[in-house]
């Protein structure tokens, strides 16, 4: 199994499974540098709220996360 180190993915062939939980919030999330997941919400990190059902990923950064609705969710 590959092994995180230093920041880095060691395993053969490149893969590694990297298991990162979805954040639960019940709302829209806000984007910005004091939006919602400031300082949790990694790049690609997903979030799903729980009012709608709706999930959304960060496009943007740790420091300033973009929610982007995933897919053509209505």
């Amino acid at each position: 199994m590959p092994v995180i180190s230093g920041g880095a993915i060691l395993g053969s062939g490149g893969l590694a499974h990297w298991e990162m939980k979805p954040i639960a919030f019940n709302g829209v999330p806000t984007s910005g540098g004091s939006g919602t997941g400031v300082g949790i919400a990694e790049k690609g990190q997903l979030l799903v709220n729980t009012a709608t059902g709706i999930w959304y990923t960060n496009t943007g950064t740790i420091a300033s996360p973009t929610w982007t609705v995933v897919g053509a969710q209505t």
